[in-house]
This record gives C-alpha cells, sequence and structure tokens, in this order.
C-alpha cells in the first residue's frame, strides 16, 4: 500500500453515463445494514472460535461471499446488488440506471501518521483541486460493526466541471488503515441522496484486518527442522525435529495475547506505541530463514528479502510458552519449570509470524502448517 495521503483522489476523472432521474432505491441496502449489524452483535465473541482455514472470522466471511457486499483483503462493506461493477476501477459500482456511481475512493496506511494530520491533509489536497461545499471541522470518533474505533468525518465537493462527490473519511490507527468511500453523481437533484447512501455504505464497513487470533490452535514451522504445535487446550508440543516426535521436544501450556491486550501484557506502551509507528510506515521481516519455503509452497507470494508487509496493532502478538518438562535423546524426562516468551507480527499475506525471543535476542519465522486438530501432532513411542 502506498502512503496515506497519495491514494485518495483516485477518482476525479469518472464520468456518469446519465446524469437525470433518481438513486437506487436504498431500502435494500438499509435493510441489509441493519441484518449486517444484528449479525455482528451476535458473533462478535464467538469470531476467534469459528475461523476458516484461509484465518477468516465465518461473519466477514459469510458477507464477503455475499453478492450484496465487496471485499478485499482489508475491508469489506455492503452494496446494493443491482449496482454494477465499473471497469478497471477496484470497488467501485455505477446503479442500474446508470446515474450514480458508489464505492471505495481510496485506501492507504496510515503509517506514523497521525489521523488529524491525514484528514488535514485530505482536506488540503481536495481544496486545491475542488469547491468544497461542505466538510467536518475535525474527526468524530466512531464505532464500526465489528467494534473496531475509528476516527471519521465526511466531505462533500464539487469537481471543476465535473460531478458532485460525497466522501466518507474513515480511519482506523489500530488496522493501520484509511479508507475513503465516496458517492458521485452530476444531477444536483441527488445530493441528498446520495449523502444519506454513501453514509450507509460506511456504516457497513468491517475490516478484515486481524480480526482473531491467529495462533492459537495452529502449528507452525519455526525453521527448517523444528515444529511447534499449539493445541485448542492451550497445552503445547515443541519438536526440535519435525521428523522426530519420539524425542527432545518440550511439553507445557501456552498463553497468547494480541492486539491491545499485548500491549498491555508487555506494559512500556509509550515505547511499544513508538515502535509500532515506524513499523506501519512499512514492516519488513527481521529474519528471512523461511521465505523460501514460504514462496515455494505459494508461488504468487511477495517473497522477496526486502518486501514491505502492512502490520498494525491487530496483528501484534505476545505468545507465552510455559514449559513443564522435556523429553531428552535418551528418553528421560527432565522439568522446565521456565517460560518461553515470542512478540512480533503475523503477516496474513504469507500465513507467517516473525516472532523475536526478547531474552536471547533471536528472530523465528514462524509458518503457519495447519490447523493443530487435524494433524498427528501426538509424541510417538
Amino acid at each position: 500500500m502506498k502512503k496515506s495521503t497519495t491514494c485518495i483522489l483516485l477518482l476525479t476523472g469518472l464520468l456518469l453515463v446519465s446524469c437525470n432521474g433518481k438513486t437506487a432505491d436504498q431500502t435494500t441496502m438499509t435493510t441489509k445494514i441493519e441484518t449486517t449489524k444484528a449479525t455482528a452483535e451476535q458473533t462478535k465473541e464467538k469470531e476467534t472460535k469459528e475461523e476458516t482455514e484461509t484465518g477468516e472470522s465465518k461473519s466477514t466471511q459469510q458477507q464477503a461471499d455475499q453478492e450484496d457486499s465487496y471485499s478485499n483483503e482489508s475491508i469489506t462493506f455492503s452494496i446494493d446488488p443491482e449496482w454494477m461493477p465499473v471497469k478497471d476501477n477496484e470497488g467501485v459500482f455505477v446503479t442500474a440506471d446508470q446515474k450514480v456511481v458508489y464505492g471505495m475512493n481510496g485506501i492507504s496506511e496510515l503509517g506514523a501518521t497521525t489521523p488529524e494530520e491525514v484528514y488535514a491533509e485530505i482536506k488540503k489536497l481536495y481544496g486545491l483541486k475542488t469547491s468544497v461545499e461542505q466538510e467536518s471541522d475535525e474527526l468524530t470518533e466512531w464505532e464500526s460493526l465489528d467494534g473496531v474505533t475509528c476516527q471519521i468525518a465526511a466531505m462533500t465537493v464539487k469537481m471543476t466541471e465535473g460531478p458532485f462527490v460525497q466522501l466518507e473519511v474513515v480511519i482506523a490507527p489500530d488496522k493501520n488503515l484509511v479508507v475513503t468511500l465516496m458517492g458521485q453523481c452530476a444531477d444536483a437533484d441527488l445530493k441528498e441522496e446520495v449523502k444519506e447512501q454513501t453514509a450507509v455504505m460506511r456504516d457497513s464497513l468491517l475490516f478484515r484486518t486481524g480480526n482473531q487470533d491467529f495462533i492459537s490452535g495452529n502449528t507452525f514451522m519455526l525453521d527448517e527442522n523444528s515444529q511447534l504445535c499449539l493445541k485448542d487446550d492451550k497445552s503445547f508440543y515443541f519438536y526440535q525435529s519435525e521428523k522426530n516426535h519420539s524425542q527432545n521436544y518440550y511439553v507445557g501450556t501456552y498463553d497468547v495475547y494480541y492486539g491491545q491486550e499485548a500491549f498491555d501484557f508487555l506494559g512500556q506502551q509509550e515505547k511499544l506505541d513508538e515502535v509500532l509507528r515506524n513499523d506501519m510506515n512499512g514492516y519488513k521481516l527481521k529474519t528471512n530463514s523461511l521465505l523460501a519455503i514460504a514462496g515455494a509452497l505459494n508461488p504468487e507470494l511477495k517473497k522477496e528479502e526486502g518486501t514491505v508487509y502492512r502490520i498494525c496493532r491487530d496483528t501484534f502478538y505476545v505468545v507465552v510458552l510455559h514449559n513443564d518438562h522435556v523429553v531428552l535423546t535418551n528418553g528421560e524426562t527432565k522439568d522446565g519449570g521456565y517460560d518461553t516468551t515470542y512478540v512480533g507480527y503475523y503477516i496474513p499475506e504469507l500465513t507467517m509470524a516473525d516472532m523475536a525471543n526478547p531474552s536471547t535476542g533471536g528472530y523465528f519465522n514462524w509458518l503457519w502448517q495447519g490447523k493443530t486438530a487435524e494433524m498427528d501432532v501426538e509424541p510417538s513411542a
């Protein structure tokens, strides 16, 4: 993703086929939003337990699969099922009567920039290129259907010799995202309807990044040999050799913290916030030990060393392994009695976590291998 303020003016030249008549009926979409809200409230506490193999919560995945929604890797929002996609404009749709265009105007990382700085830059950019008819003086706090705290604002602008555009600006710091949704038409008589419809579209917004625990209950390759198996009952096996489950392995229990809960667990909020802001400008893996393997498993991955990935507060993890005992080479058991802590980010597009051991200074790629419950991970005789 590009910097926040460089992707906001994407659709200033989009032309409409017709400019008369009314917009598509809002009833269908408004009903959809109410249904989505009820579903989100009912499933919010269960999302982390109902993940699919791709790591998406069922509530988000179900909406993404419906014809009356649009989804990309970061967000989902509702659309009218009669809207038609606009060619070569991802996430943009035109009404059936060809009179109004709705959809995603821009999406980018927030980075180290504050929401207030981003909004000030957006207003400045539009002020230079358009006639701003109405705008929010400042950002206001707003919570999305899936409980993400955001800062929002609205702008009404008139393009020079062009259409009227209603913009809904949504800034989600914990997701490291700036999203602008828009409604666009050339008929001034449709202005109020377009404003209402664009706000309804914003109210349907769901976030797909860091929306659940991607670590618990999963098995990971930690280097080319070792394997960490985290079970659903919060117990684990750590095998020094993935191919040898009979000796040289640790047994214990584990705790996983992610998002703000991970920050709270570690303390030192101010220092960690500074680290996060820097990492949100573009994160590079601290080690590339398993990047080649990840690329071999999925050739479409951005797997070159130095590739920048998007992270956010909600993809930050702390994993604490409580080592109960270790089974040695000769089969003897030795008490553990100590903890091993890992901290780092989960990178969804790699299905891999980039973790560090603060005690030793070591870095590890945790490459996802599968759901532990679906694998044979028990110690062998």
